[in-house]
């Protein structure tokens, strides 16, 4: 199988938190998974933090902004390499993708009112991107898995139900206090949130599927089967808490 992942940032010096878990996540798959054929797009960048493996290419796709190269170089790139499957890592994804895509959300803050401005050219017009990109993608989208991020008396994500009645979060998984990466001199810290909650059901899904071709209906109903409901409302828990280990059991 041909996959393609989308890590536009992970080569610059001034990587972000969804930067680190895009690079950490294509390491891990690095050690795991020998078989399928994995290529990684990328803007040319000072930092070279990935080294490629027999089965692993690193692709480098030059284009002057990121909306050019994610709605017109990547969906060329992912055509001309015949992918079977393109995974977006940070909230946005081309509009007209040529192949099957998972789209990890972190969250969906842009999409609210803003409270204030920001003097960042680049943090604003990421802002606007963001908002009209993902409401465009989310319709095409054939199952959406939302996970919430509680623990004890916090809680990291918007409760449902939605609008039509469709009860939110569909599940919950451990998002607080994870040590996870950043640029820092450490290269680590503390998080917590739906960022560090997400990723990890983003992954667990890509590991299922590496193992056994299943449709979005079947790895929702496995999502379903293998969570467990914890003493919580269900607009808090939806399914309740995912068992990875059970999950990727397959």
């Amino acid at each position: 199988m041909k996959i393609a992942i989308e890590a536009q940032s992970i080569f610059r010096s001034n990587k972000h938190g969804m930067d680190f878990v895009a690079l950490e996540s294509i390491r891990e798959l690095q050690k795991i998974d020998k078989e399928n054929e994995y290529y990684i797009f990328v803007r040319p960048g000072d930092d070279r933090c990935l080294k490629e493996t027999p089965n692993m290419h690193i692709i480098e796709v030059n284009c002057p902004t990121y909306p050019l190269w994610e709605q017109i170089a990547l969906p060329r790139a992912v055509t001309k390499i015949k992918a079977d499957l393109l995974h977006c890592t940070s909230n946005t994804a081309p509009i007209y993708c040529p192949v099957p895509l998972v789209l990890t959300l972190h969250d969906i803050i842009f999409l609210e009112p803003r409270q204030s401005g920001n003097k960042s050219w680049y943090q604003n017009m990421g802002w606007y991107y963001r908002r009209w990109v993902v409401p465009r993608i989310l319709p095409q989208c054939k199952k959406i898995i939302t996970v919430g991020s509680p623990d004890g008396k916090d809680f990291y994500s918007g409760r449902g139900p939605t609008s039509e009645c469709i009860v939110k979060p569909e599940l919950i998984v451990n998002g607080s206090y994870i040590r996870s990466c950043n640029n820092s001199v450490s290269g680590y810290s503390v998080k917590s949130g739906t960022s560090m909650s997400a990723p990890v059901v983003s992954g667990a899904i890509a590991d299922v599927l590496i193992k056994k071709d299943m449709s979005p209906k079947e790895i929702k109903k496995r999502l379903h089967s293998c969570c467990t409901k914890k003493a919580l409302p269900d607009n808090l828990q939806g399914w309740g808490l995912l068992n990875l280990s059970k999950f990727m059991n397959i």
